[in-house]
């Protein structure tokens, strides 16, 4: 059962960070956004071609399809979308179970008639709504902004990029989250919380720059995020599952192992 109480403690301790993150999605999305221009996209493409081709590669930035769907596609999916949120789920799988561990509070917890059951359940709980909450934010805002700016989003499909892209932070977020009921001390589960996310990430970044390493891309999750072939009518509903299927079965092992592991208070 779900603790109310400890889910708006955690809301509070927590809410500040959530919204930084947020505002730095929305303000590089208004700006990405805000750079296209329709009778320019041929010179956008020109500007983006003069920078380092590795620097091209390693920050995916790829315009698949010149529309203006393709243009955000293209700009801030494939890096901007993937980087700041993962910051997040890291430092949240940390202050979630470590964080209370190591300041005492999980032993006040564990004191009181709550049980580790309700309590991994209550933080596992704030994990995925905090994770699907930017997605939320992001596609409510570049709803509004592309009405205002009267520009052609193609709102199906930005739907459909939007559960791939909530699918793949779920996935980080339901591992990391497992790996902080692993190891609940921080000195253990800080390696991991951290090195998980980042290999993904830098492995992908370095399979675009050098196609040599192509295979590396099979060892990550980010091989089913794969937002411009979403655009160019693939499905997205197999990968989107198969990432949510993955998070969710991180939290529940999560909460499985925090329920029977031994903790140093």
């Amino acid at each position: 059962m779900i603790n109310f109480a400890l889910l708006k403690a955690t809301f509070k301790e927590n809410y500040k960070l959530i919204l930084t993150i947020g505002t730095v999605l929305l303000f590089y999305l208004f700006m990405i956004m805000y750079m296209y221009d329709p009778t320019m996209s041929d010179a956008m493409m020109n500007y983006i071609q003069t920078l380092p081709e590795e620097l091209i590669k390693a920050m995916n930035f790829n315009m698949a399809v010149p529309t203006f769907t393709g243009f955000i596609v293209g700009y801030y999916y494939g890096f901007l979308v993937i980087l700041f949120p993962m910051i997040l789920i890291m430092m949240l799988s940390y202050r979630l179970i470590n964080k209370m561990v190591d300041r005492g509070s999980m032993a006040i917890l564990l004191s009181t008639p709550n049980t580790r059951i309700n309590i991994a359940l209550t933080q596992a709980l704030f994990s995925f709504l905090s994770a699907s909450f930017l997605i939320v934010i992001i596609v409510v805002f570049a709803g509004v902004i592309s009405q205002g700016f009267n520009y052609d989003l193609d709102f199906v499909q930005f739907l459909h990029i939007n559960a791939l892209t909530w699918g793949y932070m779920i996935a980080i977020s339901g591992i990391t989250f497992m790996v902080s009921c692993m190891f609940v001390e921080a000195k253990h589960a800080l390696a991991l919380i951290i090195g998980i996310p980042l290999f993904f990430f830098l492995v992908q970044m370095l399979t675009q720059v050098n196609d040599s390493l192509s295979w590396l891309k099979y060892v990550t999750l980010l091989s089913f995020y794969q937002p411009n072939d979403v655009l160019l009518q693939d499905p997205f509903l197999p990968p989107t599952i198969i990432l949510l299927s993955v998070g969710l079965l991180g939290y529940v092992l999560g909460i499985l192992i925090f329920r029977h592991k031994d903790l140093p208070i």
